[in-house]
Formats: structure tokens, sequence, C-alpha cells
């Protein structure tokens, strides 16, 4: 599961993780045309539950039970754990608890948040 997060890993502290880019399988990209680098890569917390809300599967679901170190009591989530270690990443971060709500509210009503009608 790959996204773009916030990490505290110097230089850019913040990467695009794709699953394809130019031709590229599963690269980490630095923001900023700072290119491509060869870590940090992490399972992100907001791609497993997101994905696990929008196509549950076993492989969802192993995920989403591989990113639970990175939850943080009484604050929230970090941004995933680190491929490997399967160590936190990090602190508590707005966007990710933002998306993770979101996957919640799909699971409870079967549909985004916000919904627009075209009638």
């Amino acid at each position: 599961m790959v996204s773009e997060d916030a990490l505290p890993d110097p230089p850019f502290y913040f990467y695009y993780y794709d699953v394809y880019r130019q031709g590229r399988p599963f690269v980490v990209d630095a923001p900023a045309g700072g290119g491509y680098v060869e870590s940090p890569r992490w399972i992100s917390s907001k791609a497993a539950f997101a994905w696990h809300a929008l196509l549950p599967s076993p492989y969802t679901l192993e995920v989403l039970q591989a990113v639970q170190a990175s939850a943080i009591p009484g604050r929230g989530w970090g941004a995933g754990v680190y491929e490997g270690s399967l160590r936190p990443t990090g602190d508590a971060s707005l966007n990710t608890a933002a998306l993770i709500l979101e996957a919640a509210v799909y699971n409870l009503r079967g549909h985004p948040f916000l919904v627009t009608r075209v009638d």
C-alpha cells in the first residue's frame, strides 16, 4: 500500500511512493523535482484503510493488520510502518487521520462523506 506521506526522514520529509511511474515499478519520488530516492519505503496507514474500505480482500486485511503498529494511543495514526521492520514511521498526522476517518465513514454509510448528486 503506497501513497504520499510526510515522514521524519531527511532530506525531504515528504515523499511520493508510486506503484508505477515513468516505466518504473514501486519508486519513491522526492517532491519538487528531487528525483527518485531509494528510501524511505513504508506501508501507508491511510492507503491500507482506504483500500480495505473500497475493495476489502484478504490482502487488504493483511496490510491493515501490518499498519496497526502505527497507531498512537490517544493521538491517532502515524503515516505507516517501514517495510521490512514494520517499525512505526513516527508521529500522528492530520492528513493520515482525515483519510482514515473518511474510510470509516465509507464503511458505515457505503458511500463517501460528501456525495454530489447528479439529477
